[in-house]
């Protein structure tokens, strides 16, 4: 079953990042396509897996608002 949440943070260097879902859990994710670059407040759905007995994102989707384009949290506030 997907979740939704936000981006939090990531690193594009590391592919590692943090995101906190609809409630309120924040949940570490890594990501190693490297052409795909998450930004703060961005809108996602995600899968939970187990890694190293942690748990972590996966099958990460950006989310498109109305226009096609990624929705974001953060143009709610520009």
């Amino acid at each position: 079953m997907k979740r939704l949440g936000i981006i939090l943070s990531y690193n594009s260097l590391s592919g590692c990042g943090i995101i906190k879902d609809n409630n309120g859990q924040k949940i570490r994710f890594h990501h190693e396509d490297n052409r795909i670059v998450y930004n703060r407040f961005e809108v996602v759905q995600f899968c939970i897996g187990m890694v190293n007995n942690r748990l972590v994102a996966q099958e990460i989707i950006k989310i498109p608002d109305s226009e096609g384009k990624t929705m974001s949290l953060g143009n709610l506030y520009s």
